[in-house]
């Protein structure tokens, strides 16, 4: 039987960039869902980092390659999303 160990961890008050950056080497040629109140991108990694979103500001972002997930949500106390 094989096996699969999952581990979680959580933080709040973290920005995107904050979270791109501490997850860099991690998730490296991974794929990231983004959707924002006007649409759901679809993107790797290293498209995030420069990427520009025009329409609305993202509220959940799931990136995800064989070495794990990254989900990280917008704060909801201070999301606008227009900015």
């Amino acid at each position: 039987m094989n096996s699969t160990t999952l581990y979680s961890y959580g933080n709040t008050s973290i920005t995107l960039a904050e979270a791109y950056t501490a997850w860099d080497a991690e998730l490296s040629g991974a794929a990231v869902l983004c959707y924002s109140a006007m649409s759901c991108t679809v993107m790797t990694f290293e498209e995030l980092k420069d990427y520009t979103f025009n329409n609305a500001a993202p509220f959940e972002l799931r990136i995800f390659n064989s070495n794990g997930e990254l989900r990280w949500l917008a704060d909801t106390k201070s999301f606008d999303a227009n900015n």
